[in-house]
């Protein structure tokens, strides 16, 4: 009965656990004036690694540019995330672009 216990247990602990991967980050140039902060993130659920596009993180660049109206973005660093909820099979994970910068009027 003790056996049985302890690998239903060991089953919900794998189930209920996630791994996050960083797999990428990018920098261009950092300014010398940094003191407005701009970022936006966008992510998209990707099921047992089916992904057809990437269209989500074309939207970075505008949220980007609305918040710095008038002016310049740049220092930008760009994450990209994989995070996934059932690490033993992945059967749900999500896929997260995060940019951040500095807005220069």
């Amino acid at each position: 009965m003790k056996l049985k216990w302890l690998m239903v247990f060991t089953f919900m602990t794998v189930m209920i656990t996630g791994c996050t991967y960083l797999e990428s980050v990018s920098l261009t140039n950092i300014p010398e004036e940094r003191s407005k902060v701009v970022s936006a993130t966008r992510e998209k659920g990707i099921i047992f690694y089916f992904n057809f596009d990437t269209d989500f993180a074309d939207e970075l660049s505008a949220d980007l540019r609305s918040q710095c109206e008038g002016g310049v973005v740049s220092g930008i660093l760009t994450k990209f995330e994989n995070i996934c909820y059932v690490p033993v099979f992945c059967f749900y994970s999500v896929n997260r672009v995060t940019a951040t910068g500095y807005c220069n009027r």
